[in-house]
């Protein structure tokens, strides 16, 4: 059997929803089908793809099920707002990596704290019984149909002698590798980044706009300057609106984050640190 006589076999024995599904999906991914735009009606659909009502009801649950389109009372079924992607790339800090995907980025500086940092946060920056200053952002994101959705909520640990110098106002439109470099000529050289299932506290949950215990993603990065000195550990929440992905070629594979609808995330679950305590496992 050659590789074409195969492929149209298993496409003869492939559900018809499920088709109907990777067209749909496919004429969404092209730009057919705009976020905000209301698909076609179900009877519309079955008569384009000469299939019955509960065939096309089951495509357009996939679709549903993969937060492409939503249900809306009134307004039928409608494109959902198109995933906010960035690709982990050249080092640079959260934000800019959405900003460089073409995403509007809305910073909330939520405080800046002189704090005796967490056990293992003291650990990562090879600090012992020595200050941190703690700084805590709410980042959002423009999706469109929903105006600015709350996505990161990220707390940074600088070592003292260069966090004292940092304001709430240098940093409502920079970020703080950009801050660190124009203001005082610390210069990033390298970030090692672990990223973790976590659940949200009753907190971080109303800050994200969800409910506490939600699933979410825990991104942990220590960066060091350029003489391979750690100055900075952050802690950034991702809502579950934000999910990872990979794009894997023959000669490299390029990471990326993503808006995405909730998911079943593991129970094997980290909390971010807290001033005067060890994250909890």
């Amino acid at each position: 059997m050659n590789a074409r006589t195969a492929r149209d076999e298993a496409q003869v024995r492939q559900p018809k929803y499920v088709a109907i599904y990777q067209t749909l999906a496919t004429e969404i991914a092209d730009g057919v089908h705009k976020p905000g735009d209301p698909l076609p009606s179900q009877r519309e659909l079955s008569q384009r793809f000469e299939v019955t009502l509960m065939t096309i009801r089951q495509a357009v649950g996939m679709l549903k099920d993969e937060g492409l389109v939503d249900v809306r009372q009134g307004a039928g079924t409608v494109v959902s707002q198109g995933r906010f992607q960035y690709q982990l790339g050249p080092l640079r800090s959260l934000s800019e990596d959405f900003i460089a995907s073409g995403q509007h980025m809305r910073t909330d500086v939520l405080g800046i704290a002189r704090v005796q940092p967490p056990a293992r946060v003291a650990d990562r920056l090879g600090i012992d019984g020595e200050f941190v200053v703690a700084v805590e952002r709410l980042r959002s994101a423009d999706a469109e149909d929903r105006g600015l959705v709350p996505i990161i909520l990220q707390t940074s640990y600088l070592r003292e002698e260069y966090g004292g110098r940092v304001s709430m106002n240098a940093l409502r439109d920079r970020s703080l590798y950009q801050v660190l470099d124009e203001d005082f000529g610390i210069r990033v050289g390298r970030a090692e980044e672990t990223i973790v299932a976590a659940v949200l506290g009753e907190r971080e949950a109303r800050l994200l706009g969800t409910l506490e215990g939600a699933p979410a993603l825990l991104s942990c990065r220590l960066t060091y300057d350029v003489h391979d000195v750690p100055v900075l550990d952050d802690w950034a929440l991702l809502g579950a609106d934000v999910a990872l992905s990979a794009t894997r070629l023959a000669e490299r594979t390029t990471i990326h984050y993503a808006m995405h609808d909730s998911g079943k995330i593991s129970d094997a679950v980290y909390r971010p640190p807290r001033s005067g305590g060890d994250p909890a496992r």
